[in-house]
C-alpha cells in the first residue's frame, strides 16, 4: 500500500512539473511576441514610440541597461514614488528613453520610483535615440506650480504657489524643524518644501481658491508697504490660521498688519516684535526663521488670552503652537 501510494504521489509531482514547464514555455513565447511587437512599433525618424504599462518587474529589467546615467537622487525617487502612490502620475508626454543600442539614457528616477511604490503606471517609451542626444536631455526649464496656475489664468500665481507650498509643509511637519537654518544653507525653506508636488499645490488651491486669492492680496500689500516679512511666510501663516485652524480672517489680517506695518499696534508684545523685525531687516539683529516662528506664535497666543508683556522671550528648546 505504501509503495503504491508513494508511486501515485511521485506521478502527481512529475505531472505537476511537466505542467509547470509547459506554462513557462507559454510565458517565454508571449515574452518573445512582446519583444517582436516592440520592433514593429511606429517609427519616426528612426525612433520607436509606444505607450507602455510599466510594472515594477519591467522597470527592473529596463534599469539593468542603465549605464553612465546621472547619480541617483534618493529624495527624487521618494518624491516620485509618493506621487505614484497617491495616484497623481499621469500619462503627460514625459518619456523613458533608450538609445539605439537599447541602453537606458533617461528615466532612471521614474523607474526606481515605480519599484519603490510597487505600482505600475503607463508611460511613453521612446527607443532608438542617437547617443549624442543625452547631453540635451533635461536642458529645458522645469515647469513650476506657479507656471501651472498661470496657465489657468490665475493672478499672483507665483506668490500663491509659494504660499501653498510652505503652508502644506506647516500642516504636515514640525515647523520648528523645517525652518531651522542649517550651516551653509541659507535657502533652507526652499530645500524643505521642494518635495511638495505641483499636483498637491493645484489640488490645494482648487479647494480654497477664494481664501488663497484674498490671503495673497493681503500678503503682497503688507510686503509692498514695508518689507519686514516675505510674502510666502506671511501668506503661509495666515493660511494656517484661517484655513487650517478656522480663525476669523479679519482678526488674522489685523494681527499681521500690526506686525508687518506697525499700524494700530494694540500691545507691548506686538510693538516689541515689530521693532525686532525692523532690526532684522536692517541686519542689526539676526533672527532665524525658527526664532521668528516662535515670536509669531507667542504674540498670537498672548493676543488670544488678552495677556501682554513688554519683552517677548522665547525658548528654542520649546515647541510653540497657535492657540
Amino acid at each position: 500500500m505504501h509503495e503504491q501510494g508513494d508511486k501515485t504521489l511521485t506521478e502527481r509531482l512529475s505531472l505537476f512539473e511537466n505542467q509547470k514547464q509547459k506554462v513557462q514555455e507559454q510565458i517565454n513565447i508571449l515574452e518573445n511576441c512582446m519583444e517582436k511587437i516592440n520592433f514593429t512599433e511606429p517609427k519616426i525618424n528612426g525612433m520607436g514610440i509606444r505607450v507602455e504599462y510599466i510594472t515594477p518587474d519591467i522597470a527592473k529589467r529596463y534599469l539593468s541597461g542603465n549605464q553612465n546615467n546621472r547619480k541617483l537622487s534618493p529624495s527624487i525617487v521618494n518624491q516620485y514614488s509618493e506621487s505614484i502612490k497617491r495616484g497623481e502620475w499621469k500619462l503627460n508626454g514625459e518619456s523613458i528613453k533608450f538609445d539605439n543600442d537599447g541602453k537606458l539614457i533617461d528615466g532612471q528616477h521614474r523607474l526606481h520610483a515605480i519599484i519603490k511604490a510597487n505600482t505600475g503606471i503607463e508611460m511613453l517609451v521612446i527607443s532608438g535615440l542617437n547617443k549624442e542626444v543625452f547631453s540635451t536631455i533635461d536642458a529645458g526649464k522645469k515647469r513650476t506650480a506657479g507656471d501651472c496656475l498661470s496657465i489657468q489664468g490665475i493672478p499672483n500665481y507665483n506668490s500663491i504657489a509659494s504660499i501653498i507650498r510652505i503652508y502644506l509643509k506647516m500642516k504636515t511637519s514640525d515647523v520648528n524643524s523645517f525652518l531651522v537654518i542649517e550651516k551653509g544653507k541659507s535657502n533652507a525653506i526652499n530645500n524643505a518644501i521642494k518635495n511638495i508636488t505641483n499636483t498637491q499645490v493645484l489640488d490645494e488651491y482648487s479647494h480654497h481658491a477664494k481664501e488663497y486669492d484674498e490671503i495673497t492680496k493681503v500678503a503682497r500689500k503688507l510686503y509692498g508697504e514695508m518689507r519686514l516679512l516675505p510674502i510666502s511666510l506671511l501668506g503661509a501663516y495666515m493660511s494656517f490660521l484661517i484655513i487650517n485652524l478656522g480663525k476669523d480672517k479679519d482678526k488674522v489680517f489685523d494681527f499681521f498688519t500690526q506686525m508687518a506695518l506697525g499700524e494700530n499696534i494694540k500691545s507691548n508684545a506686538m510693538a516689541y516684535v515689530h521693532k525686532l523685525l525692523i532690526k532684522r531687516i536692517n541686519k542689526v539683529l539676526i533672527v532665524t526663521p525658527a526664532e521668528l516662528d516662535r515670536y509669531i506664535k507667542k504674540v498670537w497666543n498672548l493676543h488670544q488670552t488678552g495677556d501682554d508683556v513688554s519683552k517677548v522671550i522665547i525658548k528654542m528648546n520649546k515647541k510653540y503652537s497657535f492657540m
